[in-house]
């Protein structure tokens, strides 16, 4: 009986490709340093990229009947810029039966703060009502 032979290594570099080569030093160093500079623009953009913000506040709802619901909120947002907010009436399943958006246009008075009050048509009863966001609107 032959013992098996051990294969060479062209058998197994033809069979598997040849071994890889290491990264150098030099490349890793560049490969860390892209990584880091990658990471910091997107820590400055989750920072400061945001732009100017709309903050919403509930102020209260009330549920006339099952096709119309009251929601008032206050919006903090820069006095010259203009706002949009969606508003939202739900059942008691936490289901959407009404829903809105609003524009809050600049205010004359140069305040940040801007009470609103908004009638909300709705398809069944609802429970609550809420601010689901608020943003600031682009403008061309």
């Amino acid at each position: 009986m032959s013992t098996p032979t051990a294969p060479s290594a062209t058998t197994l570099a033809q069979r598997y490709g040849s071994k890889r080569r290491k990264l150098s030093r030099k490349r890793k160093l560049w490969l860390i340093a892209v990584a880091a500079v990658l990471v910091l623009l997107f820590i400055s953009w989750l920072t400061f990229g945001k732009g100017p913000t709309a903050e919403n506040k509930l102020l209260g709802y009330q549920v006339t009947d099952a096709t119309q619901t009251v929601i008032e909120f206050q919006v903090n947002k820069p006095a010259t810029a203009t706002a949009q907010c969606a508003v939202q009436a739900l059942d008691n399943g936490y289901a959407v039966v009404g829903w809105k958006v609003v524009t809050i246009p600049p205010n004359a008075d140069q305040t940040a703060n801007t009470s609103q009050r908004v009638e909300l048509r709705t398809d069944a009863l609802a429970v609550t009502a809420t601010v689901d966001s608020c943003w600031i609107a682009k403008t061309d």
